[in-house]
């Protein structure tokens, strides 16, 4: 179980070599209110295969959600999915499964 703080997060993009310095945005959603809620967002470039994947750290407090979801976003493309938090970010191309941040969820 997460105790809050940082929490290393790795991510592979295989788009094949026509994706290789290709800009995206990722985001890091978690539990919010009502819908899920952006936790952490940035722009990054895919690596070639020889590179070692997209890393980055999101600082969480203990009780700050039981989950997370990673969003991996075109920002040249703009079609709404109807929330303003992630649409900001450009269209979803890929979505990870949820990973679980205590037991018992």
């Amino acid at each position: 179980p997460h105790s809050g703080g940082r929490v290393r997060i790795a991510l592979a993009v295989d788009g094949g070599d026509e994706w290789w310095g290709r800009r995206l945005n990722v985001q890091v959603l978690g539990e919010g209110p009502v819908i899920p809620e952006v936790k952490w967002a940035e722009q990054v470039t895919v690596p070639s295969d020889d590179l070692p994947p997209i890393q980055f750290d999101v600082e969480l407090a203990a009780d700050e959600s039981r989950w997370l979801v990673i969003r991996v976003s075109d920002p040249g493309r703009t079609e709404p999915c109807g929330s303003a938090a992630v649409d900001q970010y450009g269209s979803a191309i890929a979505y990870a499964s949820p990973f679980f941040l205590r037991q018992g969820v």
